[in-house]
């Protein structure tokens, strides 16, 4: 649905920010009555990878234009629309990987896709790389996670897809510079309302003989 694909492109972009500006770490300190103020990176300027260059891909670019962002994607089928508007480059997975500040997944979770980034992927990112997944959990290999942030092979991660769900039982529960989310991208008032009048119209449509417009597949 048109609506709740745009919430998770926000989704996207709200948790680079809190992950690159530790705005859940100080909440948490403030919390604890703690004044603790971590050091930041910004976006503006940066390099942003987009792993799946498809509608919802796409949006987050848009949105991080705003940012003055470069924009880089991997797919492996182009997408015209991405570069034209969007201002993307299409690089392999390799540079995109080496060359980005903050990397957003957008790819849906295949056999060729499962574990995509793992261990020597973490390997080539930058130190201050930011990892956002608003996909499908599966797609990143969780222990190499883990192991990357507990290493400090990367700054940060936020997750708003796991494999398991809820993620109660992963090690990435305990990492301070893991944002971890329930699977809630379209969990806004407008796109429930989109949802339940896009269900009252299936429901007229069937009731007076015809096609419903809306099918789930």
């Amino acid at each position: 649905m048109k609506n709740e694909k745009k919430q998770t492109k926000e989704t996207a972009v709200a948790l680079m920010l809190d992950a690159a500006r530790n705005v859940t770490i100080m909440d948490n300190a403030m919390k604890r009555k703690a004044q603790e103020r971590p050091k930041g990176v910004e976006m503006w300027g940066k390099t942003l990878g987009i792993i799946g260059t498809g509608r919802i891909g796409q949006g987050v670019a848009k949105r991080c234009n705003g940012f003055n962002m470069k924009v880089i994607g991997y797919d492996i089928f182009e997408n015209d629309s991405f570069k034209e508007e969007c201002s993307g480059i299409y690089v392999d997975l390799k540079s995109l990987l080496q060359e980005a500040d903050f990397i957003s997944v957008h790819s849906p979770l295949t056999p060729e896709t499962a574990n995509m980034i793992s261990t020597e992927e973490f390997k080539l990112m930058k130190e201050d790389a930011v990892l956002v997944n608003t996909a499908r959990g599966g797609i990143i290999d969780e222990d190499a996670l883990y192991k990357a942030l507990k290493d400090g092979e990367i700054r940060g991660a936020a997750l708003d897809a796991t494999l398991e769900e809820p993620p109660y039982e992963s090690m990435l529960m305990k990492m301070p510079n893991c944002i971890l989310t329930p699977h809630a991208g379209a969990a806004t008032k407008e796109a429930g309302n989109k949802m339940s009048y896009m269900a009252s119209e299936n429901a007229i449509e069937v009731l007076q003989g015809n096609n419903c417009r809306y099918e789930i597949s």
